[in-house]
C-alpha cells in the first residue's frame, strides 16, 4: 500500500528491490512525539482509581433508617389508595408497602444525632402477616388473582 501511494509502479522486479527501503522507513516513527509504550491513555478520558466502600473517605453520605416510624410519603399514599378502595369497592387499587423512614447523614455529628433519636444502620426487618395463605391487598379476602374484585358483605 505504501508503495502503491508512493507511485512505485506495479512491476515486481522493482517492487522487492525498493521493499528493504520502504520498510525501514516505516519501522521510523514520523514525529519525535509519539506517545508509543506499553500503555495508552486516552486523554479525554484519564484512568480513575478504582472506588472503595471501605475508605473513610468514602463513608459519607450514609442512610440511616427509623425502627417504627413510616416514610410519610408513602403512608400518605397508602392512606388515600385505603380511602379510594372503601369509596370504590367495584375498582380497588393496590395498597403499597410502607418503607420505614430514611435519613441521609453527611457527617459523623449528624450520625450520632440521628441514631439518639431511634435511627438505625441497617432497615426494620419486614415480617410477613401470620396467616400463611396470602391475601388479595385489593380488599375482598380471597388469595391473589388477577382482574376485578367482589365487594366482600361487612358481616361475612
Amino acid at each position: 500500500m505504501e508503495m502503491d501511494l508512493g507511485g512505485v509502479e506495479r512491476d515486481t522486479t522493482i517492487r522487492k528491490a525498493i521493499k528493504p527501503q520502504v520498510e525501514e522507513s516505516m519501522s521510523k516513527s514520523l514525529s519525535t512525539n509519539s506517545f508509543v509504550g506499553e500503555k495508552s491513555i486516552d486523554l479525554n478520558k484519564p484512568p480513575m482509581e478504582t472506588y472503595n466502600p471501605y475508605d473513610p473517605k468514602n463513608e459519607y453520605p450514609k442512610m440511616l433508617y427509623h425502627q417504627t416510624k413510616k416514610d410519610p410519603n408513602w403512608a400518605a399514599e397508602h392512606r388515600r389508595i385505603t380511602l379510594h378502595n372503601s369509596l370504590h369497592p367495584e375498582k380497588p387499587e393496590l395498597l403499597p408497602t410502607v418503607p420505614p423512614a430514611f435519613v441521609i447523614v453527611k457527617n459523623k455529628q449528624e450520625e450520632e444525632a440521628r441514631l439518639s433519636q431511634g435511627f438505625q444502620l441497617k432497615p426494620p426487618v419486614v415480617r410477613e402477616e401470620a396467616s400463611e395463605e396470602p391475601l388479595c391487598s385489593r380488599g375482598c379476602g380471597s388469595a391473589p388473582h388477577k382482574g376485578s374484585c367482589k365487594a366482600v358483605p361487612v358481616g361475612a
